[in-house]
């Protein structure tokens, strides 16, 4: 038996600044890739005047095994992406490395 997980990332703004205190909107989905692939564990951060998302993410349909891989993409607005997602790290790659950044 095949179980299917499905794990998104959905985007909600408040519109006051004290969270107790104003209401919640859906503002949706946020879509890190064409097809819809499993994506967990999401921050934000600006840099440079820009917002990213980073997040864990599989690179296709998992078949028979998991491929978790790290992303990251520069962001439109809190609920839509402006680039395409640029794989950071998966497990084929030397996670070990040290030296700069």
């Amino acid at each position: 038996m095949e179980i299917l997980i499905i794990v998104r990332f959905m985007c909600l703004r408040m519109s006051l600044l004290t969270p107790m205190k104003g209401e919640f909107v859906m503002k949706g989905r946020i879509s890190t890739d064409e097809d819809n692939n499993w994506a967990i564990h999401a921050s934000t951060f600006e840099h440079g005047g820009k917002r990213y998302l980073i997040w864990c993410g599989w690179q296709k349909r998992r078949v028979y095994q998991e491929n978790q891989c790290i992303y990251i993409a520069e962001m439109e607005n809190p609920w839509t992406l402006a680039s395409d997602r640029i794989l950071i790290s998966n497990q084929n790659m030397n996670g070990n490395a040290s030296g700069s950044v």
